[in-house]
């Protein structure tokens, strides 16, 4: 049986054509003959690339470009991981000061003045009649050498003297801790000043120990503000910074103690009270340093604060860090019981049994609660939008959201793209509207 011979796309007379078109341009096909059939496409065009030298000193325009140079203009003068750390940390104090101040996206950072390091020579500028201290002037050869080899790296031997080491060899963890804690502690004083209130002023040099307060005073000073505090004489700015200042006095006396953990416990609870996450997490993270050094303070307390805070946030890497460093007596605690059924129910999705225990949230955590409760309606409301259609009372939504009057959760509502008629939310006209809302970010 004969089969059907395949046609051809072309005539001979075509194809003959087309093999002549190939022999007289081989550039663009070098072999013709195994592709008699495909015409070769355009050439693509080489488009000139920029020359790099020209992408690298590009000058910077924009605020995070004179940013990053800042940066790196202040670690060009570390010379050892010793001035790297306590550079990161003067840098990120004066990034968190202009975002508080709300002076950040104004400032010219070209123009401000890089933290000196604890090797560089004081200066005091305060008036033609001070003078520098007797403790500060180095009175032979030998203490000046001794300051000038204070900063540098060091190791510690079986005898615990530091002794100098080069440059190429390496430092674990655990040494440099010991010897930033060594470099704090020479740098530490013992303030005389007696005054109660002090502003917080960030420093750039030695401390004068006539503008640092003692213990005992700091300790009058904190029971001070928190009297002024409970009756309504100060603003949380005002409080704030003079726990600020606190810290600052406490730090550079080198005072790591039962009252250190006083200090940033009640910073951190009144900063949930202001809901102000900035010192919050600043507080956070030195009271947990403190907390590992083994001082006492209400750990469950706030390691519940971690639970709810990282769930909040999405943190997750963070928060199974947190539950993993639990330990059996941790977990019984009734702080840590509550923060792990309010941490399942964020995570279910489960609207009523997180606004149920918002009422019986033990310490400070109904303000941690109230930081995200707005986003949190937003989120409950279009699951109700999309469960309860047509239409749901708003009396029933002001007892699920968690709302003290009937007002207010219309306001609410209304507010964030709600759609309410005689007293029902309108399910379908809401969850339009609810989408669009500010405080979401991503589609639900």
């Amino acid at each position: 049986m004969d089969l059907p011979q395949k046609r051809s796309r072309f005539s001979e007379e075509k194809l003959k054509i087309i093999q002549e078109f190939y022999k007289q341009m081989p550039q663009l096909n070098p072999n013709p003959a195994m592709y008699p059939y495909m015409i070769a496409p355009d050439p693509m065009p080489i488009w000139p690339h920029p020359p790099q030298q020209q992408q690298q000193h590009k000058t910077p325009t924009s605020a995070n470009e004179k940013l990053k140079n800042y940066i790196a203009r202040a670690f060009t003068k570390c010379q050892t991981d010793i001035e790297k750390d306590l550079m990161e940390t003067f840098i990120r104090d004066i990034i968190t000061r202009k975002k508080n101040a709300g002076l950040f996206f104004q400032e010219d950072w070209d123009k401000t003045e890089i933290p000196k390091l604890p090797r560089e020579q004081v200066t005091i500028t305060a008036g033609p009649s001070l003078e520098v201290p007797k403790i500060f002037q180095p009175s032979s050869k030998d203490q000046i050498q001794k300051r000038k080899s204070r900063f540098e790296p060091i190791e510690l031997v079986e005898d615990s003297k530091p002794r100098n080491i080069s440059k190429e060899q390496n430092i674990d963890e655990h040494n440099k801790e010991k010897i930033k804690k060594e470099i704090l502690s020479e740098w530490k004083i013992i303030g005389t000043c007696k005054e109660l209130e002090k502003p917080f002023f960030r420093l750039t040099s030695k401390p004068d120990p006539k503008t640092i307060r003692p213990e005992s005073v700091l300790k009058k000073a904190l029971a001070w503000l928190k009297e002024r505090w409970r009756k309504g004489e100060i603003k949380y700015e005002y409080f704030s910074d003079q726990l600020r200042s606190i810290r600052q006095d406490l730090t550079v006396q080198g005072i790591r103690n039962k009252f250190s953990v006083e200090i940033y416990q009640a910073h951190t609870r009144l900063a949930l009270e202001a809901q102000d996450l900035d010192q919050y997490n600043s507080c956070m993270s030195r009271l947990f340093e403190l907390y590992k050094e083994g001082l006492p303070g209400r750990v469950t307390e706030f390691k519940a604060y971690q639970i709810m805070y990282f769930t909040f946030q999405h943190l997750y890497i963070q928060l199974e860090k947190c539950l993993k460093a639990l330990n059996g007596v941790e977990k019984k605690s009734p702080e840590i019981k509550q923060a792990m059924e309010f941490k399942r129910a964020i995570l279910l999705g489960n609207y009523h049994q997180v606004f149920h225990i918002r009422p019986n949230l033990m310490n400070s955590g109904n303000h941690l609660l109230d930081i995200f409760m707005p986003k949190l309606r937003v989120l409950s409301l279009l699951k109700i939008c999309k469960a309860y259609q047509p239409s749901i009372s708003v009396d029933i939504l002001t007892k699920e959201l968690g709302f003290n009057h009937l007002s207010e959760a219309e306001a609410f509502i209304l507010e964030n793209g709600g759609v309410i008629e005689a007293g029902y939310l309108e399910c379908r006209p809401s969850l339009l509207g609810l989408r669009k809302s500010s405080l979401i970010q991503t589609k639900t």
